[in-house]
């Protein structure tokens, strides 16, 4: 046993799981975490999509390109 070094991987990996079954049998977090997870589930399950920072339309004639090359708008 003196020659036996322990696997760090699997002792960090042990004590997170140790750590969510613990976080998880109280029921108040375990409460939580069911919220939570429906509001995600919901999030992620809307019908709109989401403006990501799109401002402007592309290919619009006005301006850019159109412009420097007497596009017609």
């Amino acid at each position: 046993m003196a020659k036996c070094r322990p696997n760090v991987g699997a002792v960090v990996a042990g004590a997170l799981v140790g750590a969510a079954v613990a976080f998880l049998l109280v029921p108040e977090s375990r409460r939580w975490a069911q919220r939570q997870l429906r509001v995600w589930i919901r999030d992620m399950l809307e019908d709109e999509p989401e403006d990501d920072g799109v401002h402007e339309e592309a290919g619009a004639t006005e301006g850019g390109l159109a412009a420097t090359r007497g596009w017609q708008q």
